[in-house]
Parts: structure tokens; C-alpha cells; sequence
């Protein structure tokens, strides 16, 4: 759910880019943006109090604390996506904003179920990195197939497509 709700709040149409009445784009357009994005938001924000909610009922700080970060790293990546849009990025920096923007999630999540289980601290932090290489692959994936395929548009990475990254820093 947590993911659900970050995907329906980064959907959001700004609809500040084109705000003159001769831009092409019609009242009742207009109208219907603005209501999507209304729904939008009250249902990705619905699913973040539901998940919150359910962490409650686990009882469990720890879990809570875990999650909670995983989120907050959301907000991180936001901030990141900017940086990415400049004309050169390390390798460091695209893995890091890998992570931010959905590995921190699998990987907090794969360490919560580990602790539920009540395995030690070396478990936890193996678990936490297998869904932290797992998430970053996928990010990095989706990134790729969509940056290769500029004609299968999406909200999530439109505006990345172009981007070049340096590689010369990637480690052996």
C-alpha cells in the first residue's frame, strides 16, 4: 500500500505549466485534470494513513521505525529526480536514487519480516541488503526500458529520458 500511494502521488498533472486560456488546452480538460489529481492525492494519501495504520496494529516500534524511513526515503528521491535531470550522473548517484526511490522500501520490508521472526541482527541486515540489491534492479531496469523505449510514456520517468550517465565509476 505504501507503494500504491507513492505512485499515485508522484501521478499528480502539474497543471501550473500551462495556465493561460489560449495554451490549447480546453476548460472542461482543465476540470477533469484538476478532479484526477484531487482523487489522486485523497486516495494515495487514504492508503498511507491505511498502511500506517497497520503498522500501529503491529506493535511493534521497530517495524514502524522501519517503514517510516522507507517512506521518508521517498521524499528523498523526490528531491534527488532534480539532480538526475542534469547532463552528467555517476553511478553513485543513480543507485542512490534507486534506492531512495524504491529499494529502501523492499529493503526495509525484507528486514521487518526477518525481524517479526525474531532472527538476529545478521540476518536482518543480510535480508535488508538482498531487497536492497533487488529494488535498486528493478528501479534501475524500469529506468533503462524506459529511457530505450521513449515511446512507451509514463509519469514516472518522462522527464529522465535523455539523461547520460557516467560510467567511468562504476567499480569492478
Amino acid at each position: 500500500m505504501v507503494h500504491v500511494s507513492q505512485v499515485l502521488h508522484r501521478g499528480v498533472v502539474d497543471l501550473s505549466i500551462s495556465s493561460s486560456a489560449d495554451d490549447g488546452i480546453d476548460a472542461k480538460l482543465r476540470e477533469d485534470l484538476h478532479l484526477g489529481n484531487t482523487i489522486s492525492v485523497l486516495i494515495g494519501d487514504f492508503l498511507l494513513a491505511q498502511s500506517s495504520r497497520g503498522l500501529a496494529l503491529i506493535r511493534n516500534p521497530s517495524i514502524t521505525g522501519f517503514i517510516a524511513k522507507a517512506i521518508g526515503h521517498y521524499s528523498e528521491a523526490e528531491f534527488l529526480r532534480s539532480d538526475l535531470l542534469k547532463s552528467k550522473n555517476s553511478m553513485d548517484s543513480l543507485e542512490k536514487y534507486c534506492f531512495l526511490s524504491g529499494g529502501s522500501l523492499l529493503a526495509h520490508s525484507c528486514q521487518s519480516a526477518i525481524h517479526l521472526a525474531q532472527y538476529d541482527q545478521q540476518i536482518q541486515t543480510e535480508a535488508f541488503d538482498i531487497g536492497k540489491h533487488i529494488g535498486i534492479a528493478f528501479q534501475l531496469s524500469d529506468l533503462l526500458y524506459r529511457s530505450l523505449n521513449s515511446d512507451n510514456k509514463s509519469n514516472s520517468f518522462d522527464d529522465i529520458n535523455g539523461v547520460t550517465f557516467d560510467t567511468t565509476s562504476m567499480k569492478n
